[in-house]
C-alpha cells in the first residue's frame, strides 16, 4: 500500500531513489534491511526489491522481514521514470484502502466489477509454506471471502475470483462459473523441478469461448 502510495504523491523521488541504488549483491542487502524513512523510500525499497530478488517473490519471515535472496538479474534496469509516471497518473484517480476484505467489499454496488485475489490454497499437505499461509489467510478467511462473494452475486455485483485448483476450493464457489487454466511455475528453486500448476477462476458471468 505504501508503494501505491508513494508512487502516486511522487513518482520523480521514488525513481530518484531506486536508481541510485547498484544492482548487485551486496547492494541488495543493504536495501533489503533499510527500515524507510518515508513513503518514497518505502515505494523504492519495495520495486527494487521486487524486481531484484530471486524470482521476483515476496516472502517475510515469522517477524514480518522480507527474507528473499539476492536474484541475479539480467538487467541493472528496475523501473523506466516513463512508466512509473503513468502508473501515478492511474493512481490518482484510485482510493486506496487498507483493511480486511469486508469493509472494501461492503462498498460495492450493483453493475460494479470486483476482482479478488486471495492467498492461494497451497498445493501439498507437506508444504512447508502450509502454516505460514495459513497464518496470513486461513481456511476461514476463504470461506468467509466466498460468502461475501456470493452475496455481492445476489446483490447484482460481477465478481471474478482466482484461486487454486482443489475440489474444496470449487465448493466454496458453487454456482460460479469456473474456469481452469494452467501455466508454468517458476517458484522451485531447482529448475528441473519447475512444472505446470493448475488455477481457477471463478465468475458471475459465463467467460466469452476463445
Amino acid at each position: 500500500m505504501r508503494t501505491y502510495e508513494g508512487v502516486r504523491a511522487n513518482p520523480r523521488a521514488v525513481f530518484d531513489r531506486y536508481s541510485a541504488w547498484q544492482v548487485n549483491k551486496d547492494a541488495y542487502l543493504e536495501v533489503r534491511g533499510l527500515r524507510p524513512a518515508d513513503v518514497s523510500e518505502a515505494a523504492a525499497q519495495f520495486i527494487y526489491l521486487n524486481k531484484t530478488a530471486w524470482n521476483g517473490l515476496y516472502r517475510v519471515n515469522r517477524s514480518g522481514q522480507f527474507n528473499v535472496p539476492f536474484g541475479l538479474p539480467k538487467s541493472s534496469n528496475i523501473v523506466a521514470l516513463d512508466a512509473l509516471t503513468a502508473a501515478a497518473a492511474l493512481l490518482k484517480r484510485a482510493t486506496i484502502n487498507h483493511g480486511d476484505f469486508e469493509q472494501t467489499l461492503s462498498t460495492a454496488e450493483p453493475n460494479d466489477l470486483v476482482f479478488v485475489d486471495p492467498p492461494y490454497v497451497t498445493a501439498h499437505n507437506d508444504n512447508g509454506f502450509v502454516h505460514y499461509n495459513e497464518t496470513l489467510f486461513s481456511w476461514s478467511d476463504q470461506e468467509r471471502l466466498a460468502r461475501r462473494c456470493a452475496d455481492l452475486r445476489e446483490n447484482g455485483v460481477h465478481v471474478i475470483v482466482t484461486n487454486a485448483a482443489h475440489a474444496s476450493v470449487r465448493d466454496l464457489y458453487a454456482g460460479f462459473y469456473v474456469t481452469e487454466i494452467t501455466r508454468h511455475s517458476t517458484l522451485a528453486g531447482n529448475p528441473a523441478k519447475r512444472r505446470s500448476v493448475k488455477e481457477l477462476i471463478f465468475s458471475t458471468q459465463r467467460p466469452r469461448e476463445a
